[in-house]
């Protein structure tokens, strides 16, 4: 049906009463709807409307209400229910900064959020792309849950999020997805944006390490403190591609700045999207994805690879070593512990962690699968003393 021919219903006092009514056969359908008065939607209850949706007066959902059109509400809107955005054609989206409690996306046509709109329970990314330009906000609360994420849904400009703890950004550009994830954001309320951007020209990178990905990630502080996080970002990582060239996050406080290595980095690939995860922590503001290539075989770098899997098809994944020139022999230790803080592995030889490294047995037998938490303390060529923690991840 064609956006110019939809018709609409003026809702008043009898149309409330048989929405209610039919509400004991679960769902109604319609072609496009202004609303001037009261509207409840009972828990259960579907509400089918293939156009665009009006609300002027008030409107109570309880249940869900699926919208193939444009969604303007102009007055009030609550409750506890779902609001789905399912149309194949452009659909805009304006609440009156009124919050949804569920809101989801599950047609192909991209979706435009207008003003500011709050998500206080779950947002749900099946289908479509949500745009959000420089002066709108999508704001998810603290307790808020995403689900999905991914190239054919996600969002287009800034994602905001209230809280500490997990945080999961589904963010693209341009219809390519490259997520990223605040491990464990610590602070004092914080409001945490952010957003992908595309200009990379003339960045001041670390030597020997050059850039790799095609895009920057950026995290504003909207308010509130943010202190530090772990993260996590999703970028397409070929396969063995590590065993070539050592990967790393490059962090800065401003995309013209100096970068620096956030190191202690691993690559996890996934079969939406890879994830290049570190366990440092960063204050930092602008991240990219940095490579530095092996000389004669041996990364420039020190590096440390973080997973392993005894029934990996690739030798290399079998084992946890160490990688570069950068560290010498003298004072180098190694311990993995268990989740029970009771040490299961431990190296002083870094020759021996170059070559053999650890294969994730414990007294002859391999570990069962899991996070083990290491020390890594080392002396770098240059003397500088380091001391680095994370987790083993083992997977059988």
């Amino acid at each position: 049906m064609m956006r110019s021919s939809t018709k609409y219903y003026k809702i008043g006092y009898l149309i409330v009463l048989f929405i209610l009514w039919i509400g004991l056969c679960k769902r109604t359908h319609g072609q496009g709807l202004i609303n001037q008065t009261s509207l409840f939607i009972p828990p259960g209850l579907e509400v089918y409307l293939d156009g665009d949706f009006v609300n002027e007066g008030f409107i109570q959902n309880q249940g869900s209400f699926f919208v193939s059109g444009h969604w303007k509400n102009a007055n009030v809107y609550q409750g506890l229910g779902k609001v789905s955005l399912n149309g194949d054609l452009p659909q805009n989206f304006f609440n009156n900064k009124n919050a949804v409690y569920h809101f989801e996306v599950n047609g192909t046509g991209p979706k435009n959020i207008q003003d500011k709109l709050p998500v206080t329970n779950r947002l749900d990314l099946l289908l479509g792309v949500i745009n959000v330009t420089d002066k709108d906000t999508l704001l998810l609360a603290e307790n808020a849950t995403v689900g999905g994420g991914s190239l054919e849904s996600h969002v287009d400009g800034a994602f905001t999020y209230e809280g500490t703890g997990f945080k999961f950004f589904p963010i693209g550009k341009n219809g390519n997805y490259y997520p990223l994830e605040m491990l464990n954001i610590t602070g004092i309320k914080p409001v945490t944006e952010v957003e992908i951007f595309e200009n990379l020209s003339a960045l001041k990178l670390p030597s020997p390490i050059t850039l790799y990905s095609k895009v920057y990630w950026q995290r504003k502080s909207v308010s509130g403190t943010f202190i530090n996080s772990p993260i996590a970002v999703g970028y397409q990582i070929p396969d063995d591609y590590t065993n070539r060239h050592v990967i790393d996050i490059l962090q800065s406080e401003a995309i013209d700045q100096d970068f620096s290595t956030l190191g202690n980095v691993r690559v996890v690939y996934d079969i939406v999207i890879d994830k290049v995860i570190s366990d440092n922590v960063s204050t930092a503001k602008v991240f990219v994805l940095g490579e530095s290539i092996p000389i004669n075989g041996i990364p420039g770098e020190f590096y440390l690879s973080t997973s392993l899997s005894p029934r990996a098809s690739n030798a290399d994944n079998q084992l946890v070593k160490v990688f570069g020139n950068q560290l010498v022999e003298e004072n180098f230790q190694f311990i993995v512990y268990n989740r029970w803080g009771l040490m299961v592995y431990e190296s002083t030889s870094l020759r021996e962690m170059l070559s053999t490294g650890w294969d994730g047995r414990h007294k002859g037998e391999y570990l069962p699968s899991g996070a083990y938490p290491f020390l890594l303390k080392a002396v770098t060529s240059t003397g500088e003393v380091i001391e680095r923690k994370g987790v083993i991840s083992i997977i059988n």
